[in-house]
C-alpha cells in the first residue's frame, strides 16, 4: 500500500500515522479510529505518540505512553487525619528523584501547607500542615517524574484575575466536578495566601486567605486521569529541592534560571523544606529565561522549594 500525504507533514499508511509535528484539532474528519500519531518533535514534557479515540469524522488524538520531559506521573486526593500536622502518601510507587506537590481541596481556616517532599527511599510523599489540620481539611497531592507515562494530564490551566472578596469564582467550560486543581498566585501586591482551590462544573473556586483585591492574578491547572481529553499544556520545565538564597530582587525573593522559560508559561511552586514559617507569596516568569519566587517572609537559607512551569500545546 502506498503511502497517502496529510497536512501538516503527516504521512499515512492504512491507519496508522508515521509521523507529524501538530495534532490533529479535535473534530477534524478523515482519521479512522485507532490511528496513531508520533509526534517527531516532541520536546520537554510533551508526549511522543497520540491515537485518535474518536471516529473517521470527528477525531479526537490523546496521549498515550511516555512524555519527552516531565509528566504527572500519579495524582489524588487525602482527607487530613485530625491526629497530626502530617499526612503521608504511599503505595503509589514513589521514588526519591520524583517531585512532589500539594495543595488543600478542603479548609475551613487559614493553615496552609508548610512542606511537601518524597521522603528518601521510603517511597513515601510527607506533607506537612502549619497546624493540626482536622479532619475537615483535605488534599490534592501529585508526583512528578521525569520521562515517564503519565497518569494524570493537564485538561486546563491558565491565569485569571482575583475577584474583590474572599474568595475568586473561575469560570472554565468543562471542568467536572470530579477534577483535581492547583493554583498559585502569578501576581500579588502582599504576603495573602490561597488557602485551597475547588473544581465544580465548569467552575474553580479559589479561596483566598484575606479579602483580595483585583491587583492579584491567580495562576490555575485543572489535573485529570489520562485518556479521555487532549491536554491543553504539558510540563515544559520542573525542578526541586532549590535552595533560598537572597538575591537582587529582595530578602524574600528568589531568582531561578530557567533555560527556554517564556513569560506567558504558567508557573507553580511549593515548598519543599520549611526553615521557617514562609509560604509562597507568587510565581511568574518576569521575563524570559528566569522564573522569580516570592515568599511571605525571609526563607533563610534552610528552606527549599519545588517549582514547574505549564506551556500550551
Amino acid at each position: 500500500m502506498g503511502l497517502t500525504n496529510f497536512p501538516n507533514g503527516i504521512t499515512s499508511q492504512g491507519t496508522q500515522i508515521l509521523g507529524a509535528t501538530t495534532i490533529p484539532t479535535a473534530g477534524t474528519a478523515g482519521y479512522n479510529p485507532g490511528t496513531i500519531l508520533t509526534k517527531t518533535d516532541a520536546s520537554a514534557g510533551q508526549s511522543f505518540k497520540w491515537i485518535n479515540i474518536g471516529t473517521a469524522l470527528s477525531c479526537l488524538f490523546v496521549p498515550t505512553g511516555e512524555v519527552a520531559g516531565y509528566g504527572i506521573l500519579v495524582a489524588g486526593g487525602k482527607g487530613g487525619t485530625n491526629a497530626s500536622t502530617t499526612e503521608v502518601i504511599s503505595g503509589e510507587g514513589f521514588t526519591n528523584t520524583d517531585i512532589a506537590f500539594a495543595g488543600h481541596v478542603k479548609s475551613d481556616d487559614d493553615d496552609y501547607i508548610a512542606s511537601v517532599v518524597m521522603t528518601d527511599d521510603e517511597g513515601e510523599m510527607l506533607i506537612t500542615a502549619s497546624a493540626d489540620p482536622s479532619t475537615t481539611h483535605g488534599y490534592l497531592w501529585a508526583a512528578l517524574r521525569n520521562r515517564c507515562t503519565p497518569g494524570w494530564d493537564v485538561v486546563f490551566a491558565g491565569t485569571a484575575l482575583s475577584t474583590v472578596a474572599a474568595t475568586t469564582a473561575i469560570t472554565v467550560t468543562g471542568v467536572l466536578a470530579t477534577d483535581l486543581a492547583l493554583a498559585c498566585y502569578q501576581v500579588t501586591d502582599d504576603t495573602d495566601a490561597i488557602e485551597k482551590v475547588i473544581c465544580t462544573a465548569d467552575t474553580i473556586t479559589v479561596s483566598h486567605s484575606a479579602t483580595s483585591t483585583v491587583t492579584h492574578t491567580i495562576g490555575y491547572c485543572v489535573l485529570r486521569a489520562r485518556g479521555t481529553f487532549a491536554p491543553s499544556h504539558y510540563i515544559y520545565s520542573a525542578g526541586s529541592a532549590v535552595a533560598t538564597t537572597a538575591d537582587s530582587s529582595g530578602i524574600a525573593t528568589n531568582d531561578v534560571t530557567v533555560a527556554g522559560a517564556l513569560t506567558t508559561d504558567v508557573a507553580f511552586v511549593v515548598i519543599h523544606t520549611q526553615g521557617g514559617t514562609i509560604e509562597i507569596a507568587r510565581a511568574q516568569v518576569l521575563v524570559d529565561g528566569t522564573l522569580t519566587v516570592q515568599f511571605s517572609a525571609d526563607p533563610s537559607t534552610t528552606s527549599k522549594f519545588s517549582w514547574m512551569l505549564l506551556r500550551a500545546y
